[in-house]
């Protein structure tokens, strides 16, 4: 019985004292962070053709082509009802592949990757759940700085709303 009370406490322990790997990305001047075990790949935005289509909401800037799939693209900004910038050398896409699925977002740039204690990620509040229709989770903390977490699960879901309803969010 003490040993696999033990072999429990050393798990925790384990568990406790593991780390977190995030990809660091800026949207108008806000740190976010998604797990880097999500990012599949990650390119300038002026190196990828982008296939557009009109009738699709603003935030979709449409779909490209990437390892034998189609792909759609995301322009976090506008997901996020902030205001569009013209892209620049700096802006990126983030190819997530969430469970096999793939979807690429564009964001203004990438900064660092960096590793998180689970002490330094605490719950959003519900006002920037709602905010961020959903998709940030979770703030993370590093001195003063501080990151907004992106669940790629519930970024998918946006995709697959879009996907198949064709309605704006």
């Amino acid at each position: 019985m003490t040993e696999i009370t033990n072999q429990i406490k050393t798990d925790i322990s384990v568990e406790e004292n593991s780390k977190n790997e995030y990809l660091i990305f800026l949207i108008d001047n806000n740190h976010y962070a998604i797990n880097i075990y999500d990012v599949h790949e990650i390119k300038s935005y002026f190196n990828i053709a982008i296939n557009s289509s009109k009738n699709a909401p603003s935030f979709l800037k449409g779909i490209t082509h990437m390892e034998n799939m189609i792909v759609p693209i995301f322009d976090l900004r506008l997901l996020f009802s902030l205001d569009q910038l013209p892209y620049d050398n700096y802006t990126i896409v983030i190819f997530i592949n969430v469970n096999s699925t793939f979807f690429g977002v564009i964001v203004d740039s990438v900064s660092d990757i960096i590793s998180l204690m689970p002490d330094q990620i605490k719950p959003a509040p519900d006002c920037y759940k709602s905010m961020y229709k959903g998709c940030i989770e979770n703030i993370g903390t590093i001195g003063d700085r501080m990151l907004f977490i992106i669940n790629s699960e519930k970024l998918l879901l946006v995709n697959e709303l879009v996907e198949f309803n064709n309605e704006k969010i």
